[in-house]
């Protein structure tokens, strides 16, 4: 029978889903909101946060898996990306101020020592390459931040910046 044999594939599977919500986190995710919060939104991001954790804790990696499934689109979501931006800039030597302006986070670089000694035929193509790293970081921190970045190569060097922001 067809419908045999795709059973017998499916019991194969290596991956099994398992049900991860126990009572217990159930009538958490019943707790009342807080001010100015909707209850449903709330009682669904305690859920998501309750499984998350308890995943991560399965998995022994619980601070990586939380962050990456904390996805908020918020002001302190883009302030979380803004400062790990600017660590990495830093580690890589370059000079970077954080500000904000009218509701998003300001990155600021000025000049771009990474690529300070290499013969690039089209810099700016170089450097829309290089930010496509940081685009995509942005994306895996928060698919709900939009990232703006503005750039100029100018006699006095580059100036560079990222606008964080919620979407």
């Amino acid at each position: 029978m067809a419908g045999d044999g795709l059973a017998e594939f499916a019991e194969r599977q290596p991956a099994r889903i398992q049900m991860l919500v126990a009572q217990h986190d159930v009538a958490a995710a019943r707790q009342p909101a807080g001010k100015g919060q909707d209850a449903h939104e709330a009682a669904g991001q305690h859920l998501e946060q309750v499984l998350v954790e308890r995943f991560a804790n399965r998995d022994g990696k619980s601070r990586l898996l939380a962050h990456l499934a904390c996805e908020r689109g918020d002001q302190q979501s883009a302030w979380d990306f803004a400062r790990w931006l600017s660590a990495i800039l830093r580690a890589e030597g370059e000079d970077i101020e954080t500000t904000e302006r009218d509701g998003a986070v300001i990155v600021i670089q000025t000049g771009w020592r990474v690529a300070r000694e290499l013969a690039l035929a089209d810099p700016l193509k170089a450097f829309d390459a290089w930010n496509e790293l940081w685009l995509g970081a942005a994306a895996a921190h928060d698919r709900f931040l939009a990232v703006h970045t503005t750039r100029t190569l100018g006699e006095r060097g580059w100036s560079i910046s990222w606008r964080i922001a919620p979407r």
